[in-house]
């Protein structure tokens, strides 16, 4: 378990050194008083994920992807849909196709208040 440390930081207070002795006290810890600081486990986490197998040679994006979003339905290249930030298909989501629309999925966070996020998907994957 790796292990995040806090400590306290001496901060110069020199030029406070015209208010007296009793702001120079604060400066710093003498040799025999110890430092202030906690330590908090954190759990360890892979930077990695293997797959279950090969997933073959990665695909570019290119600019021409970049600039027409929508020419391929199965990618959501840009955080927010587009350029525009528009967040939903325009010829998918639409006054006649919104009564056909219905929650795919739910996640229940544990926490109180407002959650919003617009994913990016590429080959496949949801980022």
């Amino acid at each position: 378990m790796s292990k995040i440390r806090l400590a306290s930081v001496a901060v110069g207070i020199a030029c406070f050194s015209s208010l007296g002795p009793a702001i120079s006290s604060l400066a710093a810890p003498t040799a025999g008083e110890a430092e202030l600081s906690a330590e908090v486990p954190y759990p360890e986490s892979p930077n990695e994920w293997p797959a279950d197998e090969p997933v073959g040679p990665a695909e570019g994006v290119s600019g021409a992807m970049l600039k027409d979003p929508f020419a391929d339905t199965a990618r959501w290249l840009h955080y927010g849909g587009d350029y525009r930030n528009h967040r939903h298909s325009p010829s998918r989501l639409n006054p006649a196709g919104a009564r056909m629309l219905s929650a795919a999925w739910a996640f229940v966070r544990g926490t109180k208040g407002q959650f919003e996020a617009s994913p990016i998907v590429y080959g496949g994957v949801m980022y």
